[in-house]
This record gives structure tokens, C-alpha cells and sequence, in this order.
């Protein structure tokens, strides 16, 4: 098709109006393979959600609820939150009443539990002789700069929010300070959900509800 219109335009004597006609197949031709290509996508990713609601969500114990969500990158993922009575009790001084986990699942990642995942403590806390519910981010294993790390956060400040609670809180370890990069990374990642850096060091990372 291409070659008809530059032979055509070696030709012609309007070579003006054949370049902008071949300009404009070409575009065409280019948003046709778009479509194609975007349609193969959602018809790739109705069938793995099908597969993930009717096959792996029912095997995760104590799951709360799950929704879809895209990423900034257009990525749809389906964000599954469970929870289920703490072993621990009274740990770190923190009293632990229930577990609970973010999974992320994908095209990539199917199995029953996701190898992305946010771990949390739901815990409670004598305040002004109160009891107070809060939440304590126990561990994050979320790899790679694809957004899912947003996601992840995103679900949680809304359960916690669901659930009564009144602030998230966590530590931030030194196993992520290897290099001053994944370091300024750790940190602006939760500077953009408002977290502040409070007790000994700043190690403390507290975001009010």
C-alpha cells in the first residue's frame, strides 16, 4: 500500500497532495493497529479476571473484599484486601487484634497469593482513656516502578478510613536505605500520601485520618 503511493508520487504532478494523502493512510494505518492492539488487551484481561475472581480469590483466607484498579501506566490489577485474627497479641508494644494483606494480582501475577503484596496490624491503643484503633504497615514487598506501589497505598488508606481507624503508622527500616536513591525514593513515596517522619530519627512514619 505504502509503495503504491510513492510510486504513485514520483509521478504525479501533484506530488503535494499525494504526500499529504499518504500522511493521513499511514495515520490510519496506525490507529487502526492501536484498536487491534488495545482490543487484544481488554479481551486479555477480561479472561484473566475471570480467572482470578472464579479460581484464586475464593482460595485466600479471611478476604475482605477486592476491586479493580488501573495505574498510572494503564496497567488494570485487581487489589484484594483479607484479614484474619492476630497470633501475636501484645508485640513490639503494640497490641495486634487482627492481620490483614494487600494483594495485587494481575496478568502477571496469579497465583493465591501475589507475590506483591503490603502487610498490616490492625491494632489498639489506650488514648486519654480511650480505646483507639490504628493501623501498623508491618512489611511491603512491591517491586518494580509500575504504580502498583500506589495502588497498594491507595487500598489501605481507604480500608483504614472504612474500618474507624484513626492513623496509619509504620517504621522506616534501614534494609531500605542501601543507596541514597532507594532511600529518596522510599521517602517521597510516602511524603505524597502525607505521611510525616516522627520519633527517634524521624524513623517513625504516621499519616493522620
Amino acid at each position: 500500500m505504502i509503495k503504491e503511493y510513492f510510486s504513485r508520487l514520483f509521478k504525479s504532478t501533484d506530488k503535494e497532495d499525494d504526500v499529504q494523502e499518504l500522511e493521513m493512510e499511514i495515520r490510519m494505518h496506525q490507529q487502526m493497529k492501536d484498536e487491534l492492539e488495545k482490543q487484544e488487551e481488554r479481551e486479555q484481561w477480561a479472561k484473566t479476571y475471570s480467572e482470578l475472581v472464579n479460581n484464586v480469590l475464593p482460595e485466600i483466607h479471611g478476604l475482605v473484599g477486592y476491586r479493580e484498579m488501573t495505574s498510572k501506566f494503564h496497567e488494570k490489577y485487581i487489589i484484594a484486601i483479607s484479614q484474619e485474627e492476630s497470633q501475636f497479641g501484645n508485640v513490639f508494644n503494640r497490641f495486634s487484634k487482627a492481620q490483614g494483606r494487600i494483594d495485587i494480582f494481575g496478568i502477571h501475577f496469579r497465583s493465591p497469593y501475589s507475590s506483591q503484596y503490603l502487610l498490616f496490624d490492625i491494632c489498639e491503643k489506650e488514648l486519654d482513656g480511650k480505646t483507639q484503633k490504628y493501623m501498623f504497615i508491618t512489611d511491603v514487598l512491591i517491586t518494580g516502578s509500575e504504580g502498583r506501589g500506589s495502588l497498594a497505598m491507595e487500598a489501605l488508606i481507604a480500608y483504614a478510613k472504612e474500618i474507624k481507624c484513626l492513623w496509619i503508622q509504620g517504621e522506616r527500616v534501614i534494609v531500605d536505605e542501601r543507596t541514597e536513591e532507594n532511600k529518596t525514593r522510599r521517602d517521597n513515596f510516602y511524603k505524597k500520601y502525607d505521611f510525616s517522619f516522627e520519633g527517634h530519627d524521624s524513623r517513625t512514619l504516621m499519616l493522620r485520618l
